[in-house]
């Protein structure tokens, strides 16, 4: 039963990647080969605050988010300049740079990753099981689409509609397209 409810875990992990994924490709029609390398820098951040550092998880989250947004924005605003499938080619070496880092840096415990990594907790109640990390991941899932569906529905994700049909005509409607990409690209990552 405890891997039946690993596998349900790992299902929401991978419906929020799938969501931010889809705010780039679905909303923006930018294909991003590099999504999973920023889902790692996230998971790293946390893991080195809570095993190196000692930080608690709810400290972690805001901490990786931050770091994920800073390293996705260096990132995008050259990249995302370059148009066509030239783009793909440098979100393709951007994943495989990152992912090269991720296993080859002392920080990161080279490719042997963490071992005892801490349980994540909320205000002193630690979720031992899989049953109760279950509706932890429920919960960040379904914070996730939330949000991702208030943002596709706002004005900003009209006007990433309107960057993925035409980003010229979008441009030529006062619309600041690069900065709409970077935001996406930011957001999603």
């Amino acid at each position: 039963m405890e891997y039946v409810l690993f596998i349900f875990i790992n299902i929401n992990m991978y419906i929020v990647l799938a969501v931010s994924l889809n705010l780039i490709m679905g909303y923006a029609g930018l294909i991003s080969v590099s999504h999973a390398a920023f889902m790692g820098i996230g998971a790293y951040v946390t893991t080195i605050l809570m095993v190196q550092f000692g930080w608690s998880f709810l400290l972690t989250l805001p901490a990786a988010l931050l770091f994920a947004a800073v390293i996705s924005a260096l990132i995008a605003i050259p990249s995302l300049r370059v148009k066509g499938d030239h783009y793909i080619v440098m979100s393709f070496g951007i994943q495989f740079i990152l992912t090269s880092l991720l296993n080859n840096l002392n920080i990161t415990n080279r490719a042997m990753g963490f071992a005892g990594i801490p349980k994540p907790g909320f205000f002193g109640f630690t979720f031992e099981s899989n049953f109760a990390l279950l509706f932890v991941s429920l919960g960040f899932m379904l914070v996730c689409i939330l949000f991702a569906a208030r943002l596709a529905h706002a004005p900003f994700g009209l006007i990433l509609k309107a960057i993925r049909e035409d980003e010229n005509a979008t441009e030529s409607l006062g619309k600041n397209v690069v900065f709409y990409k970077v935001a996406v690209f930011v957001i999603g990552c």
